[in-house]
C-alpha cells in the first residue's frame, strides 16, 4: 500500500503557523549551509570526486596477484622479502596517486605533483619487474597496468598521447629485456590501456556536454541582459531626452520672467517622469514573468547535464498571467531541489490547466527524505523568503501547494483555485 505524507499550505498558513521561522532556500537545508557540488565536497580531507576515481581504479589492484604469488611460492630469502615489500609499496603509491590528482583534468597544465608520483610509480614498477624476472620468475610486466591506468586518466589531454607513447615504449622494452614473460603481459597491458581510454573518452564527452550546457546558459543570460538593456534604453532614452529639453526651456522661461509658461513645462516634466517610471516598472514586471515552457526547457538542459532524464506529460496549459507564472516557479523550484538535495534518475513533470505536479525518484538516494521529512514540524518551513516557503507565500490565496515523499518518490504539487 502506498502511503502519502505531505506538507500543506493554504492561504495565510505560512505566516500564521510560524512567523519567526527561517526560510528554506533552494541551496540550503534546515540547520545546514548551502549544499556543495559533487566536485567540492570532501571526505577526510580528500575531495569526493578523487575518492570516486580511486574506487573505479581499485580493481587494477588484482594485478598484485602475480608478483605476490611469485614471492610466496619461492623459498624465504631477501629477494622474496624485497618482492613483497615492493608490491606493497607499488600498491600504496597507486592508491595515493589517485587521491592527490584529479582524474580527466580540465587544466592542460602538467603538474609537478603528477610528474613526481608517476615517476615514483614507474620506478617501483621497473624495480619490481627486474627483481622478479632477473631471478627467473615471471609476471612483472603485468604490473605496468598500474602505470597505464593513471597515465590515461590523470594526464592532461595535450600530454596524453605522448604519455601513451612512452608507456608503449616501456612495455616493449620490458618484453624484450625479459623474453621469458612472452607476449601475453604486453597484450594485457595493451587491453588495459584501451579500456582505460574508452573510459577517458566517455568522461571527456560528458564534461564537454556539461561545458556546452553551461555555455548555452551563459549565452542565453547574456542575450537576456542585452534585451533588457535595449528595452531600458528605448524607454528611458526618449523620456530623459524630453525631460532634459523641457527643463532647459523651463530655465529660459524663468529667466525671461514667463513664470506661468515655466510652470506648464514643469507639469509636463512631471508627467514625463511618471510615464518613464511606469514604463520601467512594466519592464521589470515583464522580466519577472516566467513561462512554463521556458522553465521546462531550462530544466531539461540542467537535468540532462547531470545525467537525469526529464519526462513531461501535458494534460493542459495553465491560463496566462499569474497561474502560468506560479506553475513556472514550481517547475524551477522542483528542479533545483531535485539536483541539490537528491540523486534522481528521473524527473516527471505533469502540466495541468489548474497547476503542475513534479515527481522525482531520488528520495531514497538523496537527502530529500531527511531534509523535507513530514516528521519535521511545519514551523521549520514556514517563513517568507525563497525556496519552498517563499513559493508557498506566492501561492497563498491562489491555491494549494503540497510537498513531501510518496513511497519511493518525492512530490511537489500545485493545485490552483478555480
Amino acid at each position: 500500500m502506498r502511503t502519502k505524507s505531505t506538507h500543506e499550505w493554504r492561504a495565510g498558513a505560512a505566516s500564521a503557523d510560524a512567523p519567526g521561522a527561517s526560510a528554506l532556500t533552494p541551496g540550503e537545508t534546515p540547520g545546514a549551509g548551502p549544499l556543495e557540488s559533487h566536485e567540492s565536497r570532501v571526505f577526510l580531507g580528500v575531495p569526493v570526486h578523487r575518492i570516486v576515481s580511486l574506487l573505479w581504479a581499485a580493481p587494477f589492484l588484482l594485478f598484485l596477484v602475480y608478483p605476490m604469488a611469485e614471492g610466496f611460492q619461492s623459498p624465504p630469502s631477501t629477494r622474496v622479502a624485497a618482492i613483497i615489500a615492493l608490491s606493497v609499496a607499488l600498491s600504496g603509491v597507486y592508491i595515493v596517486i589517485w587521491l592527490v590528482n584529479d582524474a580527466t583534468p580540465v587544466s592542460q597544465r602538467l603538474t609537478t605533483t603528477l610528474v613526481v608520483w608517476l615517476a615514483l610509480l614507474l620506478g617501483l614498477q621497473v624495480a619490481l619487474t627486474a627483481l622478479i624476472d632477473h631471478g627467473g620468475g615471471w609476471g612483472g610486466v603485468y604490473t605496468l597496468c598500474y602505470v597505464a591506468s593513471p597515465v590515461v586518466f590523470l594526464l592532461p589531454r595535450r600530454t596524453l598521447f605522448p604519455g601513451l607513447g612512452v608507456l608503449l615504449a616501456i612495455a616493449i622494452v620490458e618484453t624484450l629485456v625479459w623474453p621469458q614473460e612472452g607476449l601475453v603481459p604486453l597484450g594485457v597491458v595493451t587491453v588495459t590501456t584501451i579500456f582505460s581510454m574508452t573510459g577517458r573518452q566517455a568522461s571527456d564527452r560528458q564534461r564537454m556536454r556539461e561545458v556546452e550546457a553551461q555555455q548555452a546558459l551563459a549565452l542565453s543570460q547574456e542575450r537576456e541582459r542585452t534585451r533588457i538593456s535595449a528595452d531600458l534604453h528605448d524607454i528611458l532614452g526618449q523620456s530623459l531626452t524630453g525631460i532634459s529639453v523641457k527643463l532647459d526651456l523651463t530655465g529660459r522661461l524663468l529667466d525671461a520672467g514667463r513664470v506661468e509658461e515655466a510652470r506648464a513645462q514643469i507639469d509636463e516634466v512631471t508627467d514625463l517622469t511618471r510615464t518613464a517610471l511606469a514604463d520601467v516598472r512594466a519592464v521589470v514586471a515583464a522580466n519577472r514573468t516566467l513561462l512554463p515552457a521556458t522553465e521546462i526547457d531550462s530544466a531539461r538542459t540542467l537535468l540532462g547535464a547531470a545525467g537525469v532524464r526529464l519526462e513531461v506529460i501535458r494534460q493542459g496549459e495553465p491560463a496566462p498571467g499569474t497561474p502560468s507564472t506560479l506553475v513556472a516557479h514550481v517547475i524551477r523550484e522542483a528542479t533545483t531541489n531535485a539536483l541539490k538535495h537528491a540523486s534522481p534518475s528521473l524527473v516527471l513533470v505533469t502540466l495541468r490547466p489548474n497547476g503542475v505536479r513534479v515527481v522525482n525518484d531520488g528520495v531514497g538516494r538523496g537527502r530529500l527524505s531527511d531534509v523535507l521529512s513530514p516528521r519535521r514540524p511545519a514551523s521549520e518551513f514556514a517563513a517568507s523568503g525563497s525556496g519552498l516557503a517563499g513559493l508557498a507565500d506566492r501561492v497563498a490565496g491562489r491555491g494549494r501547494l503540497t510537498w513531501g515523499p510518496e513511497g519511493d518518490s518525492w512530490v511537489l504539487d500545485l493545485v490552483l483555485d478555480g
